[in-house]
């Protein structure tokens, strides 16, 4: 008999996981986000297991909030008091912008559990002197309700003290209005107020040029995807929303749908509003609502050396390729730190293979997918050449690489009408190389060689360029212009002027 397993008891199995591996998950969550967890996680696990994923969280201000949640949900005095003091601990860490909000939540876990001695301990270490009067206030206030007004008396004294020294005590409603007026002054030619960054998205909207209207939204607020939070005027609201709508739906991207959903429907919760019935209609249609197929993974959030080689030309060449500033910023929402690549030498050979059946890959796919899948391999954020130079990579496996770009060359580029913007062509051998043994360093050059006998001129443009750097930048690698004297003698009275003028720059090294 099968044993169905439900879905709560499942959960702890879930949470454990994310426990174990809390500081991957960390960048990808709010900081409020990890804090409310602690509770959450409190229902399944020891303190102490939560104590010490905590502890591999980088970010100093979240380890305090997370502590101070811990807390909370600790009935142990002693260790309530032990998690407060690490919370205390940490947040005399944070950095400065941080540090005074840090020790807010510490003084209102203090609070909580009743030692006022160290609440008050935790306000005298603030540095903000509003933040302070606030929260002496506060701990005023909390003494009073426990009974112990004496010692109320006593910071309420102590706050008249600092509002003495303290040069601007003019209530929080009158700096609010301050800060209004200043947000409302253009400062700057490049930053302008919110009053004249929604008067010029209100003017574009009436005029019907939406996409620039999206472009200055999204260069000011650019986490912003839906843009209903925005304080515009109705009809102006309701216009860019329907073209958003529409924009989003044309992307066939499932997570765009749900982030745009999900700011609607929070920005129309916090304002207890009804989402208008155009609006509604326009994304319970079909097309909106149909579910696309899985979106390909980031390049930032793969490491490609443990990929199989049909998953790993998939990474590379099935992505989107954004054709305007707007669609750049949604693409460049991904994360941009540098995957890890664990195992440089299987890097290698997936590119080694890649490059040997180049002619059957590429021509699957437009010459922008195929551009950018090199400038991902060759440049940022997977550095090919730098992983050929990695310990642990054999030369076997780098002279192989190296004399595989050939192909690329001979049966795609030299056999493909590209278009101007293929430029990662032009650019293959554009490097400040780090090799070492002088075979790598001969079959990089007679890869560059054979290139340039191609009757191409793309290809002979690449081979030159890569030539002109080895002499430019100073390698070890000797006979190259008589490499480029022997090509412009064979060639004599069959090249353009141009490309002649370029192989003579190159023959000196004087290559951009």
């Amino acid at each position: 008999m099968a044993v169905v397993t439900s879905r709560s008891s499942r959960r702890p199995d879930i949470l454990g996981d994310f426990l174990a591996r809390v500081e991957f998950w960390e960048p990808h969550l709010w900081r409020g986000e990890l804090s409310d967890l602690a509770g959450a996680l409190g229902r399944y696990f020891s303190v102490v297991e939560i104590a010490r994923a905590v502890a591999s969280i980088e970010d100093r201000f979240t380890r305090t909030t997370m502590l101070v949640q811990l807390a909370d949900g600790v009935t142990d005095k002693v260790m309530k008091v032990s998690l407060l003091a690490d919370a205390r601990h940490e947040a005399w860490d944070v950095e400065d912008g941080n540090y005074d909000y840090a020790l807010k939540h510490v003084v209102s876990g203090f609070i909580d559990a009743g030692m006022f001695a160290e609440a008050g301990e935790a306000v005298d270490a603030m540095r903000n002197p509003e933040i302070r009067l606030d929260y002496l206030a506060y701990l005023s206030s909390a003494l009073e309700k426990a009974g112990k007004g004496d010692e109320a008396d006593k910071i309420l004294s102590d706050r008249s003290e600092l509002e003495s020294v303290n040069p601007d005590t003019r209530p929080q409603s009158e700096l609010l209005a301050e800060a209004e007026s200043l947000l409302e002054m253009d400062l700057d030619p490049d930053f302008p107020s919110i009053r004249t960054l929604f008067g010029s998205v209100e003017t574009d909207v009436r005029a019907g040029r939406f996409d620039e209207a999206l472009t200055a939204i999204r260069q000011h607020f650019p986490t912003l995807f839906c843009p209903a939070s925005l304080e515009l005027d109705s009809d102006t609201l309701r216009q860019l929303l329907l073209f958003q709508i529409e924009r989003v739906r044309s992307f066939n991207r499932n997570d765009l749908k749900v982030e745009f959903l999900t700011d609607l429907a929070g920005t129309a919760h916090a304002r207890a509003a009804e989402i208008p019935s155009e609006i509604e209609g326009a994304i319970s249609t079909s097309e909106f609502l149909r579910l696309e197929p899985a979106a390909v993974p980031s390049v930032h959030s793969v490491d490609p050396s443990v990929l199989e080689f049909s998953e790993f030309v998939r990474v590379l060449f099935e992505r989107p390729v954004p054709l305007n500033d707007e669609e750049q910023r949604i693409y460049d929402r991904e994360r941009a730190e540098d995957p890890d690549v664990s195992d440089p030498e299987a890097l290698v050979r997936l590119a080694t293979e890649l490059f040997l059946c180049f002619g059957e890959v590429a021509p699957k796919f437009s010459p922008e997918q195929v551009n950018q899948a090199m400038w991902t391999l060759l440049g940022h954020p997977y550095w090919l050449y730098e992983a050929m130079t990695e310990d642990g990579v054999r030369e076997e496996s780098v002279i192989d690489c190296l004399e595989a770009a050939y192909r690329v060359f001979a049966d795609y580029v030299s056999l493909t009408k590209l278009p101007d913007f293929s430029s990662k062509f032009n650019m293959w051998w554009d490097e400040f190389w780090k090799f070492e043994s002088p075979k790598v360093w001969a079959a990089l050059f007679g890869t560059m060689v054979r290139v340039l006998e191609l009757p191409e001129e793309e290809s002979r443009y690449a081979a030159l360029h890569g030539l002109g750097h080895l002499v430019g930048r100073n390698t070890p690698v000797e006979g190259v212009a008589a490499a480029i004297d022997s090509f412009l003698s064979r060639h004599e009275g069959e090249l353009s002027d141009k490309l002649y003028g370029y192989a003579r720059n190159a023959r000196v090294g004087e290559i951009l």
